[in-house]
């Protein structure tokens, strides 16, 4: 077998081994600029109105939104690729 393959299994191992599979861009809350008013229902819908506009959406129950202060973040709520997909297509949408 060639180098990449066996460097691919090995990262394989390593994110199923230490469970850091999380996207980078969910990993980090995102902060809310002035004039922005961010409002969650349910965990796991947001309503986004600032100066450009409004945005509302809704995302699977294998995300969970929250604000701490003055800043929006993200949790998976259970270990599996689609959640961790998921998650950083949220935290996306979301910035």
């Amino acid at each position: 077998m060639g180098k990449r393959r066996e460097r691919k299994r090995l990262g394989e191992k390593y994110c199923v081994i230490s469970g850091e599979s999380m996207s980078r861009l969910a990993r980090n809350p995102i902060k809310i600029p002035d004039g922005v008013e961010v409002q969650i229902s349910d965990s796991s819908a947001i309503r986004v109105k600032g100066p450009l506009g409004e945005l509302t959406t809704k995302f699977p129950g294998v995300v969970k939104i929250g604000k701490e202060n003055d800043a929006v973040v993200f949790k998976k709520t259970e270990n599996s690729n689609f959640a961790d997909a998921m998650l950083g297509t949220s935290a996306s949408i979301v910035k």
